[in-house]
């Protein structure tokens, strides 16, 4: 069974709603609401919203890094 990483994400509680960053617009939506929005008001909010994210760009960051890896060796590319 293969299981979509993105997925496994925890999900947080923004203004009493259920609020996750599970993709590119959620990131966004995220980062909008620390700098203009809830989170620029309330700090509690404000790092609920930094841990959202962190963990999202650990998870693409990792994700970009296997796709990089994969042309490497498919291509055979020697990186010195």
């Amino acid at each position: 069974m293969v299981i979509d990483p993105y997925k496994t994400l925890p999900e947080g509680t923004i203004s009493g709603l259920p609020f996750s960053v599970r993709e590119g617009c959620g990131a966004m939506q995220a980062y909008r609401e620390m700098i203009i929005g809830v989170g620029s008001q309330c700090s509690e909010t404000k790092a609920k919203l930094a841990k959202l994210l962190r963990e999202y760009v650990k998870l693409d960051t990792t994700a970009q890094w296997i796709i990089f890896q994969h042309w490497v060796d498919r291509l055979e590319i020697k990186l010195s």
